[in-house]
């Protein structure tokens, strides 16, 4: 059965095809479809051990589908497809949800193993031409994460094992920064951060401390890190459309800061 995400992304992807036919989207704009593995797609709506071991194999069977779906329809030298991975990162942060009701059933491995096994299993699926992300996550629930990170150690340790162990090339991995941390201590372990070629992305652009507060945060993390990209912490989703083009400005306003 079809989990909707390459009807979605096809129908989308016929309107991106003719606004770049247009000049309206750059020549070079890929598309980008994101999509969840199965951890951060089911833990958060089972709760108990056995419904979920049913129920991944018939999700991870579909989700193959959907990925033959979508990179057959879209130029896979336009397409990025990026792993949204939430529930593996907080499970990893909160100990496999110990003491977390409904989410506590134990699962066979430690949450990082489980997610290198199922990015190495569906990664490997997608063209090579096709630009690969992982945008690292600590939820957006009313802009307000499940678990606050402590600092950027647990999203390195998965960047570095990620691009590892894909089995494919990696372009580039996202890493949320909360707004209120512009402290040496949060970068500190973009020391630590070995991912090669791949091209690391901040998510230090916050809407609500605008241009001044994302300087600040480059200038913190310019002090650890020379390179890295910027954007968002969890995307522009969520928010009323009409803040969007500020978003983007303040986009814009600090690239001189890079």
């Amino acid at each position: 059965s079809s989990l909707g995400y390459a009807d979605h992304a096809i129908a989308s992807y016929s309107d991106f095809a003719r606004l770049k036919a247009a000049g309206d989207i750059a020549a070079d704009v890929r598309f980008q479809v994101c999509l969840p593995l199965a951890e951060s797609a089911l833990r958060w709506f089972i709760a108990d051990k056995r419904s979920y071991d049913i129920v991944v194999p018939a999700y991870e069977k579909a989700l193959s589908a959907e990925i033959q779906q979508i990179t057959s329809a879209i130029p896979a030298n336009e397409l990025t497809l990026q792993w949204d991975v939430c529930m593996e990162v907080v499970a990893a942060a909160l100990n496999d949800f110990t003491g977390q009701p409904p989410l506590a059933f134990k699962l066979e491995g430690t949450p990082i193993s489980r997610w290198i096994t199922a990015l190495s299993t569906f990664s490997p699926l997608i063209p090579d031409a096709t630009d690969v992300g992982l945008h690292l996550c600590y939820g957006d629930l009313g802009h307000k994460h499940m678990v606050e990170p402590e600092d950027l150690s647990l999203s390195v340790e998965m960047a570095n094992l990620g691009c590892r162990s894909a089995g494919r090339r990696i372009d580039y991995v996202h890493m949320a920064v909360p707004r209120e941390r512009k402290d040496a201590d949060y970068f500190a372990p973009l020391n630590q951060l070995d991912i090669g070629d791949t091209m690391p992305y901040l998510g230090l652009v916050h809407y609500t401390d605008g241009e001044q507060g994302t300087r600040e945060r480059i200038t913190a993390a310019k002090n650890v890190l020379a390179n890295f990209g910027i954007a968002t912490e969890c995307g522009f989703g969520r928010r009323p459309a009409e803040q969007i083009p500020e978003l983007m400005a303040i986009h814009r306003q600090v690239l001189d800061a890079l």
